[in-house]
Order: C-alpha cells, then structure tokens, then sequence
C-alpha cells in the first residue's frame, strides 16, 4: 500500500511538473551604460525578443531611480518571434555614478494552466557628470576667445606702429623746409 501510494504521488508530481511553463524573452544589449551631463537627458535603446513559440505580454521597468528613467513603451505585446525596440530615457538629476537594473519581464497571455513569469535584468551605469566647469569647458569655444584675444591684440600693435611712424603733412613741410634753410651743404654750392 505505501508503494502504491509513493508511485501515485510521483505520478502526480511528474505530471504537474509538466504542466508548468514559462515564456521565453531575449534582450540586447545585454549592459547599458551612459555618459551624461546633470541636468541633460539621454536616450538609450534596447531591443526585447520573444523567443518563444507563443505570443506574450512584456513589461519594461527600473528597479531604481524611476524619477529619473522613462521607458517607452513600457508595457506591449509581442507574438512568437516578434521584436520591439524601446526607448530608455534617463534625466540626469544630480552628478555621480549611480547604478540600477532595468528588468524585462514577460507573461504568458494563456491563463488556463499555470504558467510562470520570465525576465531579465539589464544592468545600467550612469555616469553624471557636472556641467558648470564654466565658459572654457568645451575646447572650441576656448580657441575661439583665444583666437580673438590675439587678433585684437595684433591690430592694437600695429596700429600704433603706423601712428608712430606716420607724420602728418604739416611735419612733412617743417622738415622739407627746415632741410633748405639748414647749414647743410646743398647741390648749388
């Protein structure tokens, strides 16, 4: 009797075992990380598969830091083979490194036997950095003041050599009469 019970408990665990199914999910990549200003957004793409051969419902969502993160769309369908791409914007709110996990779960649309939830979880680094280092902090912007801080400089200079070198008519004709009426020898002597 405690065989034939044994036997008929493990049928029964075998069997229901079976039943049991999960929905298969793939997403690239499989590592987000970005370099962003404080205050400024940027916008990362991922790409969920359904792997499986039946149609299932997908849920995009961060673990942490979701003021921070929009996911569009979060929620959507896929069938068998299907592909999304979604859109991860992320709001960069104060400097630093911070870290947090996207997660990708899918469930299946069939309700009428157990089915179990799948997912995945995608690791994103962010890496914030502060946007007040000045006027000079973008290089072209520093040659640019550079360049014409020596422009101006170089005009200044040779201005005021032609005003230096540079007489006016009226000292023109002092020196031209001062050069005949000097006891310089002259050509009629």
């Amino acid at each position: 009797m405690k065989k034939l019970s044994l036997v008929i408990v493990l049928i029964m665990q075998v069997s229901l075992a079976m039943q049991v199914q999960a929905v298969g999910i793939g997403v690239k990549p499989s590592f987000l990380e970005l370099d962003i200003s404080k205050g400024a957004d940027q916008t990362a793409k991922l790409t969920v598969y359904n792997v499986s051969s039946e149609a299932a419902w997908y849920r995009v969502y961060a673990d942490e830091l979701s003021d921070w993160i929009t996911i569009e769309p979060a929620n959507f369908r896929l069938e068998a083979s299907e592909t999304k791409q979604i859109n991860v914007i992320v709001q960069a709110v104060e400097e630093g490194r911070q870290v947090t996990n996207l997660s990708v779960v899918a469930s299946p649309l069939d309700k009428r036997v157990f089915n179990a939830d799948s997912g995945v979880k995608i690791p994103l680094r962010l890496n914030i950095e502060s946007n007040d280092r000045g006027i000079f902090s973008n290089f072209y912007v520093f040659m640019a003041i550079w360049f014409v801080i020596c422009l101006v400089l170089i005009c200044l200079v040779i201005f005021i050599v032609l005003k230096l070198r540079k007489k006016t008519f009226k000292e023109k004709i002092v020196d031209k009469v001062e050069d005949v009426f000097s006891h310089k020898k002259h050509w009629w002597k």
